[in-house]
Order: structure tokens, then sequence, then C-alpha cells
């Protein structure tokens, strides 16, 4: 289910999705500007269908912690697996932004 997009949990579904629609500019767009990236991305593999399971977002003024349980699937029904992975965010504006070393792509520079 889509979660509100100008959420900080929102927000980094919104990123995980536009990565495995291999939309690289949409998840640039979702990104603190100064962490440098550009489409496109480099990225250690190419995301498939992944699912998501929110674990928990806390929000301490303009930052924000989200934690997902993501499960990714391969090119068969058994071919899955778990990986849990934090995101750190910052309010920008109305909106929040990626920031930090972010799964999967951890820096542009």
């Amino acid at each position: 289910s889509k979660l509100d997009p100008s959420t900080p949990e929102g927000t980094v579904q919104a990123y995980i999705l536009a990565l495995a629609d291999d939309d690289d500019e949409a998840a640039v767009a979702l990104l603190d500007p100064q962490l440098g990236c550009k489409p496109p991305l480099s990225k250690p593999y190419q995301l498939n269908a992944v699912a998501l399971t929110l674990v928990k977002s806390t929000t301490n003024g303009d930052e924000a912690l989200v934690v997902f349980d993501l499960t990714e699937y391969g090119n068969t029904p058994f071919d899955s697996w778990s990986h849990r992975e934090s995101f750190e965010l910052l309010r920008a504006g109305s909106a929040w932004q990626v920031t930090g070393s972010p799964w999967p792509i951890y820096g542009c520079e």
C-alpha cells in the first residue's frame, strides 16, 4: 500500500520503488542534493520486485530515521531474500529527502 509521500516513510518507499522501476531521475529527486547524486545511479545490482514492511519511523525536528524490512524477489518465486535497512532523512520545506549513505547506492561521489 502506498504511504503518504509527504512523510519520511512515504519518501523512503517512493525512493525504493523508483529504484525498482529503474527510474533513477525520480530516485535522485528524493535524495539530499548534498549527496551529489545524478542519474544514472551506480547500483550494485538491479532491483526487481520488492516488498516493504515498515519497522519503525522516528522523527526528531527536521531529522527522521525510517527502518524497513525489504524482501526482494528474483526471477523465481523461490528466489527471495530479506534484509533490514535504515534510512536517514532531512526535512526540506514541506518534503523529506533521503540523506546519509542510503541503501543500495550508499554514496555518489
